[in-house]
């Protein structure tokens, strides 16, 4: 309980236009100003961290965009000669080379990108075809 509600202080205590906290920190100027400055500041590292992001993921977008349209039978149904056989084969190890780079975590002043589970999706991509190729 509020301390001007304790029984031991009643007889010291008067409470003439009691405020809630709500309103102590929305008449407040230091706390409007504190929090202003936060949620610049919020603001501000979503847009570091988006744009960021748009530039350093974009190289796996290929790579999901692979697995969107992979398809290991029509794979096989095409005539496939050993220089085309093996740039399919290099561009899969290419794949791998650039999920080893991934770095699982990216810090932008107060936020955090993960990008573990993006890793996590993308492995299996390159590996299952690679593995198709290699029959």
């Amino acid at each position: 309980p509020p301390f001007c509600q304790m029984r031991q202080y009643e007889g010291y205590v008067q409470v003439v236009h009691p405020q809630s906290v709500e309103t102590l920190l929305l008449n407040d100027e230091v706390f409007s100003a504190t929090q202003e400055r936060v949620e610049k500041r919020i603001v501000q590292d979503f847009e570091r961290a988006q744009k960021y992001c748009d530039s350093y993921f974009a190289m796996y977008r290929r790579i999901y965009d692979f697995e969107k349209q992979w398809d290991e039978t029509a794979f096989f149904e095409r005539k496939l000669t050993h220089a085309s056989l093996s740039r399919e084969m290099g561009l899969m190890r290419d794949f791998e080379e650039d999920l080893e780079k991934l770095k699982q975590t990216h810090i932008f002043g107060v936020l955090s990108v993960e990008a573990r589970t993006l890793k996590m999706n993308l492995v299996p991509v390159a590996e299952k075809a690679l593995a198709a190729m290699k029959i």
